[in-house]
């Protein structure tokens, strides 16, 4: 499925972007961790997060542009392959006044390799000869193979991650309330009540003791539950392992945790995803002791370490999953914690607004990364005969004409070398080629080179031989083919093809036009019309990629049909609308 090769590099793309971020935010870390708030710290995260979970981005960026180069030059390599094999022939195009590129330069067979200086024309002909290297068909065909089916292992490899994280947590918990017996104590139930209402909070609660459980921990999302442990502790200490278990809740702690076990399982191929699940747990408890003794002073504060410290040393081998949250994350952080409560820190206005402007700043760093973004499927430019004009090309019935004079061949070339129209007229007297900016303004017209004609004739005449070597009419000039996305079809055409089965080929006729319609093609195609005056043979070649896609030609004329697709003939369905 093409669609979702796209959605794949889009996200392999803003894989890359984030990883950055995180570099980026760790580096940074000695600069910001004893000035921005924990909360900052904390929450900052979610920018990393959201860039790796959108795959999309309003520009291409930094990484959208290297993708996108990248996946130009592998175009490019295949063209030149595709030359070198001798499989690349210029194709006739259509003569309307609307055009169409296809999206990397892939148009007609031999299109991807219209060179338009000498060097690149030298270059050609070196592929041609031999001598700017060789590929290994099975090596190619066995990679383009994988790329095919990449995003089926990572689709299938998220979703085991992601189904097996879920059962585990639903195990967890389950066997949690298994060995769960209720607090019953009144004075214990009046504080935990006191807790919940200083957050407004209008549902149940419930507040249990567990043998199993070694270090309070909260569960539950819409129906939350404080587990503790089965050891005494006296009114404070309960006081403050409630205030802070329920100020997670408060905060929606446990949604932060499981978004990021989501990003974890959809890059579970990127290491800087692990890094960021580790400061995002690192943090959360850093920034919950924050916001439960903001209001606190010393001696609070120092009773509340007096609690974390029981609760450490009260810790066995009992492991919480992963997404939960806990009063207890390891010696270490403990310490890190214990740190942070005696380093008080004061807020002022000045580090607030340095904090604001940083997180905008991060937020623009990653928009600014990019991400891949899929070229349209056509980008149709409208040629208008006075833009022609201006530049002495005329037309006159199916004939294009330079100062006068009849033009055999006719090119208008884009800034990448695809074309935007190629007319061949047997009985023109001179080959003219019209190039074209980046912006699709006209910047120039000038005469083919004797290397350029002698290896557009060269191939035109080896379009003219039929399959038994004799030589036909080399070009019948009222039949055009053009390729076409379905978006640009009549309705009555584009609602049969939507009717056309994947793997099937159809021929669609309708008033005066047959389009050549299959589903299912591995990435890019081009395509080798050879038209005489009797009948017309379409040949249809890969050009390699990855994904799915459709062929979708528009054959001007009732000439009967011969499809090749692979070297072989295919039979199709006819279809008149």
């Amino acid at each position: 499925m093409g669609r979702m090769h796209e959605i794949f590099m889009g996200y392999v793309s803003v894989s890359v972007s984030a990883a950055l971020l995180t570099v980026i935010l760790l580096l940074l870390a000695p600069l910001y961790q004893a000035r921005f708030s924990k909360r900052w710290q904390y929450y900052i995260w979610l920018v990393v997060v959201a860039r790796f979970l959108v795959p999309w981005n309003p520009g291409d960026g930094l990484v959208g542009r290297l993708f996108q180069e990248g996946q130009s030059a592998q175009w490019l390599e295949q063209g030149q392959w595709l030359a070198k094999q001798g499989q690349a022939q210029p194709a006739q195009q259509n003569d309307t006044v609307n055009t169409v590129n296809t999206v990397n330069g892939g148009l007609a067979a031999g299109e991807s390799s219209s060179e338009p200086d000498g060097a690149d024309i030298e270059r050609e002909g070196q592929l041609k000869s031999g001598k700017a290297g060789d590929y290994a068909p099975a090596v190619r065909k066995a990679a383009q193979g994988i790329l095919e089916h990449s995003w089926k292992i990572w689709i299938l490899t998220a979703l085991a991650l992601f189904a097996r994280k879920v059962i585990v947590y639903q195990c967890f918990v389950k066997y949690l309330k298994a060995g769960c017996s209720p607090v019953e104590e009144i004075c214990r139930l009046e504080i935990f009540g006191k807790v919940i209402a200083q957050s407004r909070f209008t549902r149940a609660a419930g507040l249990y003791t567990n043998s199993m459980v070694t270090s309070p921990l909260l569960i539950g999302f819409l129906h939350p539950a404080v587990i503790l442990t089965k050891a005494e502790l006296s009114d404070m200490d309960f006081y403050y392992t409630i205030l802070h278990e329920w100020t997670h809740y408060r905060r929606r702690d446990l949604y932060y945790k499981w978004l990021v076990q989501l990003t974890v399982c959809l890059h579970w191929f990127n290491p800087f995803v692990y890094l960021l699940e580790r400061e995002v747990s690192r943090m959360c408890e850093l920034s919950c002791d924050e916001a439960v003794t903001k209001d606190l002073d010393a001696e609070g504060k120092r009773a509340y370490g007096d609690t974390l410290l029981r609760a450490a040393a009260a810790v066995g081998g009992f492991q919480a999953f992963p997404a939960s949250v806990t009063l207890h994350g390891g010696k270490k952080l403990m310490k890190e914690r214990l740190g942070a409560l005696m380093n008080e820190r004061k807020n002022t206005a000045w580090t607030a607004a340095v904090s604001v402007v940083s997180a905008f700043l991060l937020t623009a760093g990653a928009v600014a990364a990019g991400a891949y973004r899929q070229p349209a499927a056509a980008q149709v430019q409208t040629v208008r005969q006075d833009e022609y004009n201006s530049w002495g090309i005329t037309k006159k019935s199916d004939a294009y004409y330079y100062k006068g004079r009849r033009i055999r061949i006719f090119m208008d070339v884009r800034a990448d070398a695809s074309f935007v129209r190629f007319h061949f007229d047997k009985d023109g007297k001179v080959d003219v080629k019209l190039t074209r900016a980046k912006d699709f303004t006209i910047t120039g017209v000038s005469g083919l080179t004797e290397q350029e004609t002698e290896e557009i004739l060269e191939d035109y005449d080896q379009a003219g031989a039929d399959d038994t070597g004799e030589k036909q009419e080399i070009l019948n000039p009222k039949v055009a083919v053009s390729r076409l996305r379905i978006g640009e079809l009549e309705k009555v055409v584009r609602e049969a093809v939507e009717d056309c089965k994947d793997g099937v080929w159809y021929v669609i006729k309708h008033q005066g036009v047959q389009y050549l319609y299959y589903n299912g093609v591995p990435g890019k195609y081009a395509f080798q019309p050879k038209l005489g005056k009797k009948k017309a043979l379409i040949k249809i070649v890969d050009l390699g990629g990855t994904g799915e896609e459709y062929v979708l030609l528009a054959v001007r004329g009732k000439l009967p049909l011969t499809v090749k697709y692979g070297g072989k003939a295919v039979r199709y369905q006819a279809v008149s609308v």
